[in-house]
């Protein structure tokens, strides 16, 4: 986890303490976040883990806001949490099964109905990279080279994906914006 505090526009890491997936005595490591007073708490953990931390810190007393990744988007977040504890927290991910993009509607309809459970980002992730993958493949040639589809893979622009609109610049790195959520009431509101 990382903790930080913004100042003008700077962020400042004020405590920053790590835990095995599965602790289920999170106090020693939140009582120290909650000493250096941050601003915002980050807590960048798995599904399994960031609603039980946020569980914790809320019974502790600690009402510094939250703010997390992925963890906070599965839905196993409802039930390991109590939902008082995740009211307020901020969420940054690159895919909602609520978003209304036709592509992703139809994979969210097509997941659930074969694995009868909402998808989550992760298997979002998988099939995007699974397209570029193929994408790639087709654009490196006749008979592709590891060298020609990793440099195809690199060379991605415009990519219409369940993540988003994708685009490489060599690096392997997406210039993308996440979306930003926001949890109130036991649903994900999109924050502009």
């Amino acid at each position: 986890w990382k903790i930080g505090i913004r100042e003008r526009e700077r962020l400042e890491i004020v405590a920053n303490e790590r835990q095995m997936t599965g602790d289920t005595d999170r106090a020693p490591q939140l009582t120290r976040v909650a000493a250096a007073k941050p601003d915002v708490i980050i807590v960048n953990t798995l599904a399994t883990d960031a609603p039980t931390i946020a569980t914790q810190a809320r019974r502790l007393g600690i009402t510094t806001p939250l703010a997390g990744t992925a963890g906070f988007t599965n839905k196993s977040t409802w039930k390991l949490a109590d939902p008082a504890a995740l009211e307020g927290v901020v969420v940054a991910d690159n895919f909602s099964a609520d978003d209304p993009r036709p592509n992703v509607q139809y994979f969210a309809r097509q997941f659930q109905s074969r694995f009868h459970t909402e998808a989550p980002s992760y298997a979002a992730y998988a099939f995007d990279g699974r397209r570029i993958g193929a994408d790639a493949t087709h654009r490196a040639g006749a008979s592709p080279t590891r060298t020609a589809v990793r440099d195809a893979i690199g060379s991605t622009k415009n990519f219409d994906g369940l993540l988003g609109t994708l685009t490489y610049s060599g690096s392997g790195d997406a210039a993308k914006q996440p979306m930003i959520m926001e949890i109130r009431g036991n649903k994900y509101q999109r924050l502009e």
